[in-house]
């Protein structure tokens, strides 16, 4: 669709953001579905949800409902495991044990949030550790093994930050002038080398 670069009138339609959250509430990550060439750029999907409210709201209520879906499936997934283990101890003659020990983790919902509003904002992991008040890098790991519902809404902001340093990109590349054109490309590519640092393997 339009995946090319420069100037574009808004291609958004009600039936192209309607294929956009069908397609996200069965599951497909973004970036799966703006691969689709016919659809939108990923970029293009960013700026939609910023200057279409009506979309903008859409989107986070359909990722909201698909994250909802993604932790009562963990919930499940842990609770059977627990179960078969269980049942497997018991089959062995072995006492059934539910172990609560270690330190009580400093996980809060408040800080999980401002955890990924930071990475939506662009900020890096390093960044946001080495700011006063926030966890260690080793406890924010900790938090994406042991809370589907953090691992969701961290992967979201990943996306997100993406999105946001590609809409830069397009807007740097349709501002340019002959006159500014050295600068405009120094500043895609320290744009491109910051997106190739901050997407880390398990993120892509």
């Amino acid at each position: 669709m339009d995946h090319e670069a420069g100037h574009k009138e808004s291609a958004f339609t009600w039936e192209m953001g309607s294929l956009i959250l069908d397609r996200m509430a069965a599951r497909e990550t973004m970036k799966a579905i703006t691969a689709d060439p016919r659809m939108p750029a990923y970029c293009t999907v960013f700026h939609w949800v910023k200057v279409h409210p009506e979309f903008g709201d859409a989107y986070r209520a359909v990722r909201a409902a698909v994250a909802a879906v993604a932790r009562e499936e963990a919930k499940a997934l842990r609770a059977a495991h627990v179960r078969a283990r269980d049942a497997t101890r018991i089959a062995a003659g072995k006492r059934v044990r539910h172990w609560v020990a270690g330190a009580r983790s400093t996980y809060t919902p408040q800080m999980a949030e401002a955890i990924c509003e930071a990475i939506k904002a662009g900020a890096s992991l390093s960044e946001i550790v080495a700011t006063p008040g926030m966890p260690s890098s080793k406890a924010i790991y900790g938090w994406l093994r042991r809370r589907p519902e953090f691992e969701t809404a961290y992967m979201a902001a990943c996306d997100w930050r993406a999105g946001w340093l590609a809409f830069q990109i397009e807007a740097v590349a349709e501002t340019a002038t002959p006159f500014t054109l050295a600068q405009a490309k120094a500043r895609v590519a320290g744009l491109e080398g910051r997106i190739g640092r901050l997407t880390p393997k398990l993120y892509r």
